[in-house]
């Protein structure tokens, strides 16, 4: 500015035209309004560029003290929201207009001889030129590159101002042949026009605008995919503010988030919403800025506020300066309130099925238990019927070896067969008989090898006519605090999974091992040190790695329907989860399984046993007898 004052003292002529040249300034600063508040993007007129080219036509290189302080004014007070430096940011913009119009003075003296319409088209061209080259120099120092499709967008942006022209060398004529006055003459009604053609654009605009937001209003009711939602949203805002990119960020925890951009340029980034300014909009603020330090061109961004917290943010961005607007950061805000209200509907939607799922998996397991405590109820009462009749056989063929001199010995080799038979009948009831009795409350502590062995009781002899080895090495034991039944059962649990993968892994490669050989193995090892580990290995199928993940929640399984509940290994997790104990499974696929049981161990002592409740009918002669005899053994 102190400049721009020596230089005014050094042109005494001015004195004389401070009047025109206060008058000039005061059209050209009402120019620069228009370029600073255009009401949207189809109606943007710039009047400047005939103003200027008006003062440069009348006052020669006198035209600066016009245009400098104008463009000075304009830009420093309507600039704030674009930029933190409005300052320097105005004395830019003001310095490249002044030494456009020293530029095009000097066009214009050395064309004076020429007839005036020739020497106002070449000052009008110089202009012109001298503002192209000067935009396309500052945006080379402002993005440290030339880019060239970004510079020739400036370029024609600013055809329209050559288009404008005539009316600088119309307002020129006018002033030397007429007088001032005329000015006004032709100035207000281009002025009425102006605002005419400016309502029907704005109303155009918003009609479009409210069209898209009834669009959209009608795709969102119908929708309730988020992905979908917040796709739709991006894109019509940036189709209506007509944007280069668009994007809607939600943030997570620790600097983190998730982007849904259009298109896919990676432009935004996830540390770029939390720099400035990006960063202020997760304060609950708007932002609204061109030509910032951390985002070059213009950029608007609005948060998505709901119920009192800032969901994300919706930003919009364009290469070129200057092309983003207060109506668009209004028109902004309203997607953002679709797209808050789309995250909080998505959420209940997703909450909602959850929990849906939850019930239905309740329901299920309300069902199930049901049925095995039918399924155990009934056990119980068949156990109870089995053990008379297996009694009297028992009874019998002991009765039989004790008489002397019964048959011969082959006689004896059958009875002893009867007797051994019927023995593992029973053991067998009785066992049915342990799994029925005890809650899933009662926590005892229990021999961890007895529990196991008694499933290795029940499952060898199955498993050996399947073609598959069972082997185990208990030799160590110890005790283990918990429902024995329930831990004898998760042990049941991994050995028939086992069992299973091995025979889908025989189906899967369609190659059956003859009768009598192994078709696979199973591996029980326990080994108590500082504390009970319990290894269950297979050579099946394996698990893949993404069902790996859910192989123990409850009702999943990759079983054919009618193969598989999904409850076994839900059930043996939790049976572990009971004791404190912990589970995982080690497996590769084609070649099998490992599960591995970590227990901590228990120093109580080991209760004994409560006995069998005898049944009703256990009053007869044969149970009794058969009491008596297991007594003797």
């Amino acid at each position: 500015m102190g400049a721009l004052f020596l230089l005014f003292q050094s042109f005494p002529a001015i004195h004389g035209h401070l009047g025109e040249l206060a008058g000039a300034s005061a059209l050209t600063f009402l120019g620069y309004l228009v370029v600073f508040r255009p009401a949207r993007k189809g109606s943007y007129v710039c009047f400047v560029f005939p103003l200027i080219l008006a003062s440069v036509l009348l006052f020669g290189a006198k035209a600066l003290f016009s245009v400098f302080p104008a463009r000075f004014l304009a830009t420093y007070v309507f600039s704030s929201r674009y930029t933190r430096t409005p300052f320097r940011f105005a004395l830019l913009n003001a310095s490249t207009d002044a030494i456009a119009v020293v530029l095009s003075a000097l066009v214009q003296s050395s064309t004076s001889g020429l007839p005036f319409l020739l020497s106002a088209g070449a000052t009008a061209g110089a202009l012109w030129m001298a503002y192209n080259a000067l935009e396309s120099v500052h945006h080379v120092l402002r993005s440290g590159s030339f880019k060239r499709e970004e510079i020739l967008q400036a370029i024609r942006a600013n055809s329209l101002d050559v288009a404008l022209s005539p009316l600088g060398v119309l307002l020129a004529l006018s002033y030397k042949q007429i007088g001032p006055e005329t000015i006004l003459l032709i100035l207000i009604p281009l002025g009425a026009g102006f605002f005419v053609l400016r309502f029907a654009f704005q109303t155009q605009e918003e009609k479009r605008e409210m069209d898209v937001l009834y669009d959209l209003t009608s795709d969102l009711n119908g929708n309730l995919e988020l992905s979908n939602i917040l796709s739709q949203i991006i894109r019509k805002s940036r189709e209506v503010l007509g944007g280069e990119r668009s994007a809607i960020f939600l943030p997570g925890k620790d600097r983190s988030g998730a982007i849904v951009s259009d298109p896919e340029d990676h432009f935004f980034l996830e540390s770029l919403f939390f720099e400035p300014p990006l960063s202020r909009c997760l304060n609950k603020e708007s932002v609204l800025t061109t030509d910032s330090t951390v985002v070059q061109g213009s950029l608007v961004a609005v948060p998505l506020e709901a119920q009192g917290r800032v969901l994300g943010v919706l930003a919009v961005h364009n290469k070129a300066s200057g092309t983003l607007y207060e109506e668009h950061e209004q028109f902004l805000s309203i997607m953002a309130g679709h797209a808050a209200r789309a995250i909080i509907n998505a959420e209940l939607f997703n909450e909602t099925v959850e929990a849906h799922r939850k019930l239905a998996e309740t329901q299920s397991q309300l069902v199930q238990s049901s049925k095995l405590a039918a399924v155990g109820q009934l056990a119980a009462g068949v156990a109870h019927e089995i053990n008379n009749p297996l009694g009297a056989v028992l009874i019998s063929a002991q009765g039989l070896q004790r008489t002397p001199g019964f048959a011969d010995p082959r006689d004896k080799e059958s009875l002893e067969t009867i007797a051994t038979g019927t023995k593992r009948c029973k053991e067998i009831v009785e066992r049915l008989l342990r799994f029925s009795r005890l809650s899933d409350d009662s926590m005892l502590s229990f021999s961890v090898k007895e529990a196991i062995q008694d499933s290795l009781d029940l499952l060898s002899h199955q498993l050996a006519l399947e073609g598959i080895t069972l082997e185990w090495s208990l030799r160590e034991d110890a005790e283990a605090l918990g429902n024995p039944l329930e831990f004898s059962q998760a042990v049941t649990n991994l050995i028939l999974n086992g069992r299973d993968a091995i025979l889908e892994k025989i189906a899967e490669s369609g190659i059956s091992p003859p009768g009598g050989m192994t078709r696979g193995r199973i591996q029980v090892s326990l080994i108590t040190r500082e504390g009970i580990d319990l290894t269950v290995a297979d050579n099946g199928s394996g698990i893949s790695p993404d069902v790996l993940p859910r192989i123990f929640e409850p009702f999943y399984t990759t079983k054919e329907v009618g193969k598989g509940t999904g409850l076994g290994l839900a059930l043996a997790y939790r049976a572990i989860e009971k004791m404190n104990g912990t589970i995982r499974v080690e497996s590769s696929v084609g070649q099998g399984s490992t599960f591995v049981i970590h227990l901590p161990v228990s120093e109580a002592p080991v209760p004994m046993e409560p006995s069998i409740p005898a049944p009703v009918a256990a009053t007869d002669v044969a149970l009794r007898a058969m009491d008596f005899l297991k007594e003797q053994d």
